[in-house]
Parts: structure tokens; C-alpha cells; sequence
């Protein structure tokens, strides 16, 4: 019979070795885990700074549009973010400005993003502001912030006046009840002879389901 001491003795042995090797492991896990949180602690600093400078600014434009523009904050550690809802017979519109950490917790990054269904003309969806957190530079973002909301001002004016929209036939997606000209439907439908135009295939799909069509 073996002798089961020496297998004792190994047994022992192993996990003593791979005890050291997970407490190794975990040490700069631990250490750089703190220095994240450390760092989210000044990136939620310089965040609070960019929505005081953001804030008279997203308020500004909601006053010039009143009722057509529904505001929605949100605010989490690691993410701030504002959204205006416009309420447009034309498409729809949502305007985005948030804040973020870059993947490392170094710098801070301010997002500028515009969304609309149908597009019908070009326009720039996306912007980004970076700076190192807690080394904004605050007159830089007021100028940026000023660019890209005049600049969908400009956008927004142009899409409700521009040749596209005043020379098209209009119809309207009978979910979401917004109208827009009949080329840039996204998406269509035959039944009992008349035809229904829709925004997207999610729209459509929905309009489906309401009327308990059995068509495809």
C-alpha cells in the first residue's frame, strides 16, 4: 500500500502554490481596480463640470423650440446624457449630447448625437470633444457646444424648408402618425386594395400585429 502521508504532503503543497499564485494574480488586479475607481471619482468631477456649462446651453435651444421639444436628462456614474425629442410632422428627430469616460478612465469624452427617420439629405450623425479629465478647458467646449447646436439649428431649418420635402407627395405612417414624402418610405404594404406606407419595417410590423393581419 502507498504510502497516503506523501500524497498528503503534495496535496498540501499544491494548494499552498496555488494559493501564492491567485494572491500574485490578484494584487494588481486589486491595485489597478482602485486606481479606476480612483479615477472615475475625477472623471464624475469634470462630468458634473461639463453638464454646468452644457446646461444653460441644451436649455437655450429647448426655449427657442417650446413645445416641439421634449427634454430627457440621465445621469449614472459613468455616463451623463441628455436627449431632446422633437415633435416634427417631418420625421423624427432626436438630438444627444452625452459625456463618457474613454475605455481607460484617462480622458473625458462629450458626445454630439443626431438621429432622424426618413433621412432625406445629408447631415453629420456624430461629433466628439475630448480632453484629459480633470483638465477641461472650458472656454474650447463652450465653442464646440455652440458649433454643433447651431450647426443642427441650420439642419433642422434646412430639412423643414428644403426643396425635398415642399415638392414631394406626403402620406403617413399610420403607427406613428408622422408624415413624410412618399419615396423615402422605408417600408410598404398592400391590403384590400389600398396601400400603406411606413417609416421602417419595425413600423410596419407593428401595424401588423395591431390589425391582426395574417400578411407578411
Amino acid at each position: 500500500m502507498s504510502d497516503v502521508s506523501k500524497l498528503l504532503d503534495r496535496i498540501d503543497g499544491t494548494i499552498a502554490t496555488a494559493r501564492e499564485k491567485v494572491r500574485q494574480q490578484q494584487q494588481p488586479l486589486l491595485s489597478d481596480y482602485t486606481e479606476r475607481q480612483k479615477r472615475l471619482q475625477r472623471f464624475e468631477e469634470t462630468r458634473d463640470q461639463i453638464r454646468a456649462i452644457a446646461r444653460p446651453r441644451v436649455e437655450a435651444l429647448a426655449q427657442k423650440f417650446g413645445a416641439q421639444v421634449e427634454v430627457s436628462p440621465r445621469v449614472s456614474q459613468t455616463r451623463a446624457a441628455v436627449t431632446l425629442d422633437f415633435k416634427s410632422s417631418e420625421a423624427f428627430i432626436t438630438l444627444t449630447f452625452s459625456v463618457v469616460p474613454d475605455q481607460e478612465v484617462q480622458n473625458v469624452v462629450v458626445e454630439y448625437d443626431l438621429d432622424v427617420m426618413p433621412v432625406l439629405m445629408m447631415f453629420e450623425s456624430h461629433a466628439e470633444y475630448r480632453a484629459p479629465i480633470g483638465n477641461l478647458k472650458q472656454a474650447e467646449l463652450e465653442a464646440w457646444l455652440d458649433d454643433w447646436i447651431v450647426k443642427f439649428v441650420e439642419f433642422y431649418v434646412r430639412m423643414h424648408e428644403g426643396e425635398a420635402y415642399g415638392r414631394s407627395d406626403y402620406v403617413e405612417d399610420p403607427v406613428v402618425n408622422v408624415k413624410f414624402p412618399k419615396f423615402a418610405a422605408g417600408a410598404t404594404l398592400e391590403h384590400d386594395g389600398v396601400t400603406y406606407y411606413f417609416l421602417d419595417e419595425r413600423t410596419k410590423e407593428d401595424f401588423i400585429k395591431r390589425q391582426g393581419l395574417a400578411v407578411r
